[in-house]
């Protein structure tokens, strides 16, 4: 088979694994890129904006820096804004991108492995024998790629490895031909890969190391190329500056974006070569799978951990074949030193990444593994006969795990309920199974499937909590499902430690005033009057003084209380005529008609439009014996507001 059909059958390879996805909707941080981003919803429009920002702030309104360093992304982003203006929020032509740029990243995969492998392309082997065939097929067929392919805000992933690799395949034509196209071609693809996501910056050590075992090229010709991949890392590090200002890394002081917050430093490592072996462990056993490490999916652990041993072992191991195959085995050592220096940024190490691993970041590193099993795979001694069907079992059980995987990611409902029996452990995996139970169970109309879903949805908010007790998402949800299972008195007090854990938070207020006044209708005064009072504590607001006022006079009866509540209102809102009402009312049922009649001329004079007001007066100045005064004042009533009659 001609190289140039191998290549479009890996790229037919890519769309068949990942045609599953293209009935999918949006799901996860699709919000944060796509529906949920203003800058993304301006379509054309916003692309200025998304390239004078932080790649957050166009979700969050502000740029908050939640990540160790900020994120600028532009290039990426801005494909999501072109598809928006043409085709709104329409998930299949996104997937449709994503997955066509996945299968163009293998192609021009196997273009570069082509040339830079040429030394291993033996006549005398099969076609899908061949070390470059091979390497992209064990590196396409990865199941571990889901989350980059299957989540179109994986896009920025994508298009940063595609623009990585198309750099490294031209400056490699550069390199044997010296057309200066192609050199250009190479400048400007790997600027768009660093523009899509700055992790290809490692690329820059990626590409000499090469030339230098591929083309044996001495140490200082190997200046040249390093010096453009450089010199283009050091442009958009300019551009970041410009538009971010300087890197901040400092560590987050909340554990689900620092989960080594409350580790020792030893620890930290231990827990850190826990993670190397568990993606050592997916690189080569790629199941159970999920999107959510965090804590404490992840367990804070020592060196007496076994598992941490044998990974310090592995990774001492891997150093000691680097060094002794330096030379005789080029691309064992080759497929090594990618794996750690694509890894690298990924590791913890260099700065905080705010969980403890992704599988989305073995997206490059697994090339690199690709090519270590490409290497054993070359220098393999098993008869001949045996490989083909070896390779069909591989090649069948990983596709089969890989579209397996992606109907976890048709939308955050499968996705949240199907990783939660993964990560039972993450507090946010808890939380997001809640969360996604919780707007079933407020979409359905089914009665008895509704108090199902918000069962299930309450046990998996709970369990978040107890993972992580100040976890404030958890929290409010928790608060939200009781009270749409109108479980009110319990939701109260989630409520009130949300507000303990964030005074004055504007969700947590609103959700405590919708208690109060649902508790109120159901007749649940004290829960009402307890909401209220919380909300009074936070903030002493003037429609939370007139709802409490109304509660104590209106529905229980209680005129002290009413005279309380509404004396301290028009302490800090004198002039509200509302509250001057209530009192007047209130003054007035205990019989002291000339302060009521008072309070309610010192209103009407506030707000002199009032019906209710004028109303008030009049029957004031009855109960007082003033007729022509009374008759006066009800009169200009029912002319204010006629329907007064009916009263």
């Amino acid at each position: 088979m001609s190289k140039s059909a191998q290549a479009w059958l890996l790229f037919a390879l890519a769309c068949v694994l990942y045609g599953n996805t293209l009935s999918f909707g949006f799901a996860l941080d699709d919000k944060i890129v796509i529906t949920h981003n203003q800058f993304t919803k301006k379509g054309l429009d916003g692309i200025g904006d998304i390239f004078s920002n932080d790649s957050m702030t166009g979700f969050f309104g502000v740029d908050k820096k939640l990540v160790a360093g900020g994120r600028y992304r532009p290039l990426s982003m801005a494909t999501h804004a072109i598809e928006w203006e043409f085709f709104r929020d329409n998930p299949f032509i996104y997937h449709l991108v994503n997955v066509l740029m996945y299968a163009l990243t293998v192609y021009v995969l196997f273009l570069f492995l082509s040339n830079l492998f040429r030394a291993y392309i033996k006549d005398d082997k099969q076609w899908y024998l061949q070390l470059p065939f091979l390497v992209c097929l064990i590196w396409l067929i990865h199941p571990l790629h889901t989350e980059a392919v299957a989540n179109v805000k994986g896009r920025d992933e994508i298009m940063s490895v595609l623009g990585g690799i198309a750099a490294m395949h031209f400056y490699l034509n550069y390199w044997d031909n010296q057309k200066k196209k192609d050199l250009i071609i190479a400048i400007l693809c790997f600027f768009g890969s660093l523009l899509s996501k700055e992790s290809s910056i490692v690329l820059i050590a990626v590409f000499p190391l090469a030339l230098f075992f591929f083309r044996e090229a001495p140490l200082k010709r190997l200046l040249r190329p390093t010096s453009v991949f450089v010199l283009t890392g050091l442009a958009y590090i300019a551009l970041r500056f410009v538009v971010l200002g300087s890197a901040k890394l400092d560590s987050s002081l909340e554990l689900m974006n620092n989960p080594f917050i409350n580790a020792s430093g030893t620890e930290k490592i231990a827990t850190l070569f826990l993670t190397y072996i568990l993606y050592f462990k997916l690189l080569i056993f790629p199941h159970p799978l999920t999107h959510d490490y965090y804590p404490k999916h992840i367990p804070i652990v020592d060196f007496s951990d076994p598992l941490v041993l044998l990974s310090v072992l592995i990774h001492i191991g891997l150093l000691v074949v680097l060094l002794r195959n330096w030379k005789k085995w080029p691309l064992l050592s080759f497929g090594i030193l990618l794996y750690f220096i694509s890894f690298s940024l990924y590791s913890n190490i260099v700065f905080n990444i705010g969980t403890f691993m992704n599988e989305r970041f073995l997206y490059l590193p697994s090339l690199g593994f690709a090519v270590i099993l490409g290497a054993f795979v070359a220098r393999s001694k098993v008869n001949v006969k045996l490989i083909p069907p070896l390779l069909v079992v591989f090649v069948l059980l990983s596709s089969w795990k890989t579209i397996d995987r992606n109907f976890a990611w048709e939308n955050d409902f499968t996705l949240a309920t199907t990783d939660v029996l993964t990560s039972s452990e993450s507090a946010k995996a808890q939380m997001g199974a809640g969360s996604a139970l919780l707007e079933a169970a407020q979409a359905e109309t089914n009665p008895v499937k509704k108090k199902e879903l918000l069962q299930s949805s309450m046990e998996h908010l709970y369990r978040s909590i107890q993972i992580h007790k100040t976890y404030f998402p958890p929290m409010i949800l928790m608060g939200n499902a009781l009270a749409e299972a109108e479980r009110w008195e319990e939701s109260l007090a989630y409520y009130e430690n949300c507000l303990k854990l964030k005074p004055g938070d504007k969700d947590g207020m609103n959700n405590l005033e919708y208690v109060g006044q649902k508790s109120a209708q159901n007749n649940l005064h004290s829960t009402s009057v307890k909401a209220y009072n919380m909300l009074l504590k936070q903030s002493p607001q003037l429609r939370y003084y007139n709802a409490l006022g109304e509660l104590y006079g209106k529905n229980m009866g209680d005129l002290n209380a009413t005279i309380s509540i509404v004396s301290q209102g028009l302490e800090r809102f004198p002039n509200d005529a509302d509250l001057l009402q209530k009192l007047g009312v209130a003054k007035a049922m205990q019989g002291k008609t000339i302060e009521a009649l008072k309070l309610f001329q010192t209103a009407l004079n506030i707000k002199p439009e009032s019906a209710r007001l004028h109303l008030n007066v009049g029957v004031a100045y009855q109960n007082l014996g003033r007729k022509d005064s009374a008759d006066y004042y009800l009169q200009k009533a029912l002319e204010i507001e006629p329907e007064l009659r009916l009263n």
